[in-house]
């Protein structure tokens, strides 16, 4: 019994001592999985910072020169002995430039979605219009191919909804712009209509992305949905290669001769329509050609409460005989003589300063009402110069204005807490600039007159023109308008409007925007003459 029992307390002792040895072990394991682990934060948080500090570098260096694009395009359409041909031209860089623009804005996107910086920018629209302007954008470059672009809306499309109009746009524009680049004969058909959730039965030639399991499909009794269809004639996608086609940079081997383009855009269109709550399949045969289908929860929205773009008014001077200082601290050259160009004609006393602290000597000496202050200087940067003016009692009767080009949005409590009153993103528009001058100092501007046949009128009314204002015109013009109009053919229609006459150049406009907005109704009204 005694040899037993010893035999037992030395077999407890082994098995504690391997106990123990064993939690040892354990702990030190884990204590060692535990400092990896913070090892692989630091490094994933330390290359999060180095991709934000990339994309504000790259979002100064792409948006600062595209600021003076945009904004002597604006200058320069002030001019009002500029001829129709001129103005087009100004048109074309002005809407291409915008373009442009979006086109950064939402690259730089797919990083801010990854990084959780991006949100929703819902408000109430126009569905139609939106629809009509990229119908009008990208029927140019399907016409170049010698596509057919047609864009098929159902009845039931609801024409003022509450959504991300922005986003929505991108979306549209990623997935047409795609079927026009890879279709080389035939057409392309956007269709659009009110609709149903997705039924989750497909057919087997369907790819849909199930990788996503935080995909929450919208709530049919709550939410409306619109359906979106972009089916194309092209090359198609092989089925083995359609489940890495919403991955970013991918080219499929179909595909991987063309070279444009950043490889994002179906990546982009993926994330924006997981991050407003809808659903997408695409559905593809090699040549033959591809149908993509996505669906949107919207808000349907009254016209009432659609933002309606008003016509830019042109500034001739500032209503005031006061003389109004104003400081520029900007490092571009190009940037700086933009902003002169700009204030100085209504009225504005200007200074430059080419860095933060040349414009706190300029402060100092010339004491301006208002700053407008690029936040990256060398020598000084923004930041400091508008703290250090900021803490003397005369710099908090000074005005300061950010300029940044920036592409993310938190960034303005950043530049607000620095001490700034106010935050102007690059590029600008001149309306914009003008009316944040004018609330911080309390002044009015006078504007060129503008005649009311120059304002486009809400959806639903009649045009603003009469049969009266075509009389300068021979009737077998007014004839020919009349037909080009009704047979909706916008080319011949804007060939017409090349024979109007230079000094009757609201008259052009009007035609042209009826043109533009497919007022096809209008004209031959405006036209009086019998089908």
């Amino acid at each position: 019994i005694i040899t037993t029992q010893a035999a037992i307390s030395l077999e407890n002792a082994q098995l504690y001592n391997q106990l123990t040895s064993y939690s040892k072990t354990l702990e030190t394991k884990v204590k060692l999985r535990t400092e990896e682990l913070e090892f692989a934060k630091d490094a994933a948080d330390r290359a999060n910072q180095s991709k934000s500090e990339f994309l504000s570098n790259m979002s100064h260096e792409l948006r600062t020169p595209l600021n003076a694009i945009l904004g002597f395009t604006q200058i320069m359409m002030r001019d009002s002995n500029l001829s129709p041909d001129q103005q087009e031209n100004l048109d074309i860089i002005s809407r291409s430039g915008e373009h442009l623009l979006e086109l950064i804005n939402d690259i730089l996107d797919l990083s801010k979605i990854d990084a959780g910086r991006i949100t929703l920018q819902s408000g109430s629209f126009d569905l139609y219009s939106l629809l009509n302007t990229l119908e009008k954008m990208l029927g140019i470059k399907a016409n170049h191919k010698n596509l057919e672009l047609i864009f098929d809306l159902s009845p039931n499309l609801p024409q003022y909804v509450c959504a991300d109009a922005n986003k929505l746009r991108q979306i549209l524009i990623n997935l047409l712009s795609n079927a026009i680049k890879f279709t080389h004969h035939g057409g392309i058909t956007l269709r659009a209509s009110y609709d149903t959730p997705f039924d989750v039965e497909l057919d087997t030639r369907s790819y849909w992305d199930m990788t996503h399991e935080d995909l929450t499909p919208p709530n049919s009794s709550t939410q409306n949905l619109i359906k979106f269809e972009v089916e194309d004639t092209g090359i198609g996608i092989a089925p083995e290669e359609l489940e890495d086609i919403f991955e970013p940079f991918v080219q499929t081997k179909t595909t991987e001769n063309f070279v444009e383009g950043t490889g994002l855009g179906l990546a982009i269109t993926r994330k924006f329509i997981d991050l407003m709550g809808g659903e997408i399949k695409i559905r593809s045969q090699l040549n033959q050609g591809t149908t993509v289908t996505f669906r949107l929860p919207v808000t349907l929205a009254q016209a009432e409460e659609t933002q309606v773009a008003i016509p830019a008014k042109r500034f001739i001077k500032i209503d005031s005989d006061q003389n109004y200082r104003i400081l520029i601290a900007e490092d571009r050259i190009e940037s700086r003589h933009l902003l002169v160009k700009l204030l100085k004609p209504l009225g504005f006393e200007v200074q430059e300063a080419a860095d933060g602290q040349s414009a706190i000597e300029l402060w100092e000496r010339w004491s301006p009402h208002l700053i407008l202050m690029d936040m990256r200087m060398p020598i000084m940067n923004g930041y400091d110069a508008t703290q250090y003016i900021k803490r003397h009692l005369k710099g908090q009767a000074t005005i300061i204005i950010a300029l940044t080009a920036s592409a993310f949005s938190d960034d303005r409590s950043v530049i607000l807490s620095a001490g700034c009153d106010d935050f102007l993103g690059k590029p600008f528009r001149e309306a914009v600039l003008l009316e944040k001058i004018s609330q911080h100092l309390g002044i009015r501007y006078i504007y060129e007159e503008t005649t009311s046949m120059l304002s486009e009128p809400p959806s639903g009314t009649s045009a603003l023109l009469s049969p009266a204002d075509l009389g300068k015109m021979p009737s077998d013009w007014i004839q020919a308008l009349y037909q080009a109009a009704n047979q909706a053919d916008s080319d011949t229609l804007l060939q017409l409007l090349q024979e109007i006459p230079l000094d009757d150049r609201n008259l052009a406009n009007a035609l042209q925007r009826m043109v533009e907005n497919f007022s096809y109704d209008q004209i031959i009204t405006v036209t009086q003459v019998e089908g």
